[in-house]
């Protein structure tokens, strides 16, 4: 049998040795990978929930005081509904400027407790995308409404309109025919069975929706989230996007002939207000993060927990108003 030499126990050693250091060096590698993929996906977090909570309001300012030919802050209109969880202004947005724990104007009692302290809160009016035109001209203020589609049901609360007037009205009975619906508005639902006008086929009839949106404690994780809430009709609020650190809210109103930018506070007539801007700020905790400032309302602001601050802008103007 032919003899064979084995390794030294110094020889050992120092495989073992290298092998350590080679362990040690992949382990080191592989833990500064971990912390900037962490990082980079801590970015992408917060640059994504600030891109995606602008993309939501964005789109529903651009449906404020939306109803066809309607002005909504020029239309005069009659609410026949009995009990609204809201008194309605047919206005395309009105605010609340959360600051030293209170709102101004006070937040209404269908918002109590929901909002953030010290956090804006915005309502939009807009009419909804069911809509359609009368079939049948009213002959008289009692008449029930004849529309081509199945589009509503009882209960709910909608516009009649053409570009002159508007009735609010519950429905308080509903025919589905072959050709449509016919919808009544008889009361007790409404103050009167009487709308206040008699309508031609011109007329459209539409839901009438109010939306609150406002930051609130995430059920997901950790920090504030950007909800909405629909008033009218009345329906829990639905968290849209996670990781909203904070935001603000301003108007731009007309004051001697000049535009101006101010807070809910400020504001004496919605009426006035021509567009709405926005400021958003995501956070993405991490760690292995820096503390870049970042800037808020023009200033800038160092951070005071590791992690990404992602703040966006946007300035919408509402439907049909001009800076004349």
């Amino acid at each position: 049998m032919a003899n064979s030499a084995g390794f030294s126990l110094l020889e050992l050693m120092i495989v073992l040795g290298l092998s350590s250091l080679v362990l040690l060096a992949s382990q080191e590698f592989f833990t500064h990978a971990q912390q900037r993929y962490l990082a980079q996906q801590a970015v992408l977090r917060a640059q994504e929930n600030t891109q995606l909570a602008l993309q939501i309001l964005h789109n529903a300012l651009q449906t404020a005081g939306e109803a066809g030919c309607l002005s909504s802050a020029q239309l005069p209109f009659t609410s026949q509904v009995r009990h609204l969880p809201i008194q309605l202004t047919l206005l395309p947005v009105t605010g609340f400027f959360g600051h030293e724990g209170r709102w101004q104007p006070p937040l209404p009692y269908y918002l109590a407790h929901r909002p953030a302290i010290n956090t804006d809160v915005v309502l939009i009016e807009h009419a909804g995308y069911a809509r359609a035109h009368l079939t049948k001209a009213m002959t008289t203020v009692q008449d029930p409404i004849h529309i081509p589609e199945q589009l509503f049901a009882a209960g709910d609360i909608v516009l009649i309109a053409d570009c002159h007037r508007a009735d609010l009205f519950k429905i308080s009975a509903v025919q589905n025919e072959a050709k449509g619906q016919v919808l009544q508005h008889l009361s007790p639902e409404n103050h009167s069975a009487a709308l206040s006008h008699v309508y031609a086929v011109d007329a459209q009839v539409m839901h009438w929706q109010i939306e609150a949106y406002y930051l609130a404690q995430s059920t997901r994780q950790a920090g504030l989230a950007l909800y909405r809430q629909s008033i009218l009709p009345d329906s829990p609020p639905i968290e849209l996007v996670a990781g909203i650190e904070k935001w603000a809210v301003n108007y731009v109103v007309l004051q001697n002939n000049q535009a101006q930018r101010v807070n809910a506070a400020s504001i004496q007539d919605w009426q006035h207000v021509k567009a709405v801007g926005l400021e958003i700020l995501a956070f993405a905790p991490q760690a292995s993060l820096t503390r870049p400032s970042y800037f808020w309302q023009g200033l800038a602001v160092t951070p005071s927990a590791p992690g990404h601050y992602a703040p966006g802008q946007l300035a919408v103007p509402l439907y049909n108003a001009s800076l004349q």
